[in-house]
């Protein structure tokens, strides 16, 4: 997959990654899975 992000974003992801300790692709994955189960919950049907 292939995500076009600001230069500058994909810099302070990585600054952020750097200090967590793990790899800026796990950060994202990580976000973006966050993202995905909170938007899941307000979605979902009553």
């Amino acid at each position: 997959m292939i995500l076009r992000l600001d230069p500058y974003d994909i810099s302070m992801i990585k600054r952020l990654a750097r200090k967590k300790g793990i790899p800026h692709t796990q950060l994202m994955a990580l976000w973006l899975h966050e993202k995905i189960e909170q938007e899941k919950r307000f979605s979902a049907p009553d």
